[in-house]
């Protein structure tokens, strides 16, 4: 990692050869970790190391092979649809690029619409907008929680799920609101179940028994919390 002037790059170097690339987008909130993209030729490629909050250290990125120095994995909008809030890709006439005007981050318009004409925003309420993000890879299995894991599958193939008829990631969730605590999200659980007929824990424990914390298989270091809602007997 090196400082240049008020830039920042990353250096690989592997057998004799080096290759720098700079810091130029930042993916992620930086609450579990930070990765990282730089332009060439205007589209967007992903450097090889990531920032890991947990341990406080650089980390593979998700996928790269340990002890290899990739800096050839180009970015698609399929990423950029869930990690920004607009990009485009633009016929030139040296080549396909993104177009200058993307926005970054994720911001209202993402859920609700483009707010230059107050007709155009929508007040969401199906749990296929949440889906759009949390639901895997489109071309890829992962029916366990992981970097790319389909938790909307995991939460659909609930009892909670199919039994409730209108239950969706709303219900659980305030989603203009951080809330992490498990014990504030399971005091949401008492609404459809009562919690004397628990045998295990309190109306406090429901999502540490019942939605518990998996290994990731892609990043050694990282849990994930599974949406399957069930009981777990181990």
């Amino acid at each position: 990692m090196e400082r240049r002037g008020d830039r920042f790059f990353q250096t690989g170097v592997q057998a004799g050869r080096s290759q720098s690339e700079p810091f130029d987008l930042v993916i992620g909130s930086g609450r579990r970790g930070q990765s990282y993209l730089y332009w060439r030729d205007g589209l967007l490629f992903q450097l090889p190391v990531s920032y890991h909050v947990a341990t406080k250290s650089w980390i593979n990125s998700p996928g790269y092979e340990d002890g290899a120095v990739n800096f050839g994995r180009g970015i698609p909008p399929q990423c950029l649809d869930c990690h920004a809030s607009g990009f485009r890709l633009e016929r030139t006439p040296a080549g396909v690029r993104y177009g200058q005007d993307y926005r970054p981050g994720i911001g209202c318009e993402k859920c609700h619409g483009h707010g230059a004409d107050h007709k155009q925003i929508v007040r969401p309420s199906s749990i296929d907008l949440c889906a759009r993000c949390h639901s895997g890879l489109k071309d890829e299995s992962h029916d366990v929680p992981d970097v790319h894991g389909n938790q909307v599958g995991l939460l659909q193939s609930s009892k909670c799920f199919q039994k409730s008829g209108s239950m969706t990631c709303g219900t659980c969730h305030n989603v203009h609101r951080v809330e992490r605590e498990p014990a504030a999200l399971s005091a949401k659980c008492g609404v459809c179940h009562e919690a004397s007929t628990c045998k295990r824990g309190g109306p406090t424990e429901c999502v540490g028994c019942h939605m518990p914390l998996v290994q990731s298989k892609l990043i050694e270091v990282q849990t994930y919390r599974t949406h399957r809602i069930a009981v777990y007997r181990k």
